[in-house]
């Protein structure tokens, strides 16, 4: 058995809205194919390509204070990601576990640009997630090689169990961070360009860095208690298409239906949000 335990890493929870009706609507082998095509391949993808979406930050922030190339820092995050994956995941059900190893400002870098990636491709496949990144303890499981008869892949802590409670109370399909998560990135306090032309620096804090390059926003997240809370969320509309039918379509498709309030209201929730990063884009620029 291969074990890490942390006081301290990020974490994030996810699950697939309406997953139950999927499964109850879907001949087990469509079900299947739907699980290996759509949503396990969906989350390798994004794991794979989260270091390539988060190189904009990094290159702002590297090649100027260390005089050093963007291909070099290519190079650095692939040899990196093959030794050692910045971020782990676990599937159970319709259920993602994501978790770093280390809780460094590269590490969360990577970290928000796959589950962004991640939010944003599941729609297009059809399965909306919902979810909560959190910082806190945590504990991971793997079975070895050998230990081929027990088959043991579990994770717990009070991370896991912060997020998953935060994230069923959402009434939408998107990711909010949590305080504990917030006060993590905040504390963290980096030196930033003040300058596209001069070596100035400023200290800004990773929530400020992420913050200004629209990978996370402040919005007021719907709550099913009828609460909206000013929160920090993920921004998972990072291509110029019209996403609106795709979003709609995902709450209907793979057998789901729109046929009840609860069901309605999400995907309408999820609807205003995207509208609101579209407002955003446009008076921004």
């Amino acid at each position: 058995m291969t074990e890490f335990t942390s006081e301290g890493t990020f974490v994030a929870v996810l699950d697939i809205l309406g997953f139950n009706e999927i499964v109850t609507n879907t001949k087990h082998s469509d079900l299947k194919e739907i699980y290996d095509k759509l949503f396990s391949d969906n989350v390798k993808f994004s794991l794979a390509v989260s270091q390539i979406q988060s190189l904009k930050i990094k290159y702002e922030i590297d090649v100027r204070r260390q005089d050093i190339t963007m291909l070099d820092i290519m190079q650095n995050a692939l040899k990196k990601d093959l030794k050692e994956p910045a971020i782990h995941c676990i599937l159970v059900s319709d259920s993602i576990i994501l978790w770093t190893k280390e809780s460094e400002y590269h590490e969360f870098l990577d970290f928000v640009s796959c589950i962004s990636y991640l939010i944003h491709h599941s729609f297009k496949n059809g399965l909306p997630l919902r979810g909560t990144i959190t910082y806190g303890p945590l504990t991971v499981k793997y079975p070895k090689k050998e230990d081929a008869s027990f088959h043991e892949s579990t994770c717990f802590g009070l991370s896991i169990t912060n997020a998953y409670k935060r994230s069923i109370r959402q009434n939408w399909a998107g990711c909010v961070l949590d305080e504990h998560c917030v006060a993590k990135i905040n504390k963290k306090q980096i030196p930033f360009p003040a300058s596209a032309n001069i070596k100035e620096f400023k200290m800004l804090s990773v929530l400020d860095i992420l913050t200004s390059f629209d990978f996370l926003l402040r919005y007021k997240t719907p709550y099913k208690d009828g609460a909206v809370k000013n929160e920090f969320v993920i921004n998972w509309a990072i291509t110029n298409e019209d996403l609106h039918k795709i979003i709609l379509k995902s709450f209907t498709a793979h057998g789901k239906k729109l046929s009840d309030w609860p069901a309605q209201m999400k995907c309408d929730n999820t609807i205003k949000f995207y509208d609101h990063i579209i407002d955003k884009k446009k008076h921004h620029g």
